[in-house]
């Protein structure tokens, strides 16, 4: 039943902050810059930031919640959420139609002692201890792909 309830608020909240979007998407909009000129924030990744925590805060007030525009208080929750409530930015300031939302949710399990390195690996489904390297194997039966968006700065 819980990941039932955790899929549907992280769909309605994506929903909401998706409606967020497209009412600043037309528009000419305020842009500015968190650490460098290409690290944007616009009014609408902070909007969709708050829609989307209020309605976490609102159906799990004990959460967690790790977002990439504000700082939320660490409760002692094994559950946090992690928010980027508009990703690709970039894109969406400069009009460019690729952006999203993203919603996680994550749970510490205090018994585990393995962490995974990102760095280009992942575990191998045969051998869950063994992980692939991506720079000297493809994953078996599977091609090598890429998606990459953005916008190219100077």
């Amino acid at each position: 039943m819980k990941h039932e309830q955790y899929l549907e608020t992280a769909v309605k909240a994506a929903k909401k902050a998706a409606q967020v979007h497209l009412s600043y998407s037309q528009k000419q909009m305020d842009i500015s810059f968190k650490d460098t000129h290409y690290n944007m924030v616009t009014k609408a990744d902070i909007e969709a930031e708050a829609v989307i925590t209020d309605i976490i805060k609102e159906r799990f007030p004990g959460h967690n919640i790790l977002a990439e525009e504000n700082n939320y208080e660490k409760t002692n929750s094994p559950y946090t959420w992690i928010i980027d409530p508009l990703d690709g930015t970039n894109n969406y300031a400069h009009g460019i139609p690729v952006f999203s939302v993203s919603i996680a949710l994550a749970k510490v399990i205090p018994r585990c002692n393995e962490i995974q390195s990102g760095e280009k690996k992942r575990l191998n489904p045969e051998s869950p201890s063994t992980p692939i390297d991506h720079n000297k194997e493809n994953l078996p039966g599977r091609p090598s792909m890429s998606l990459l968006t953005g916008v190219v700065y100077d």
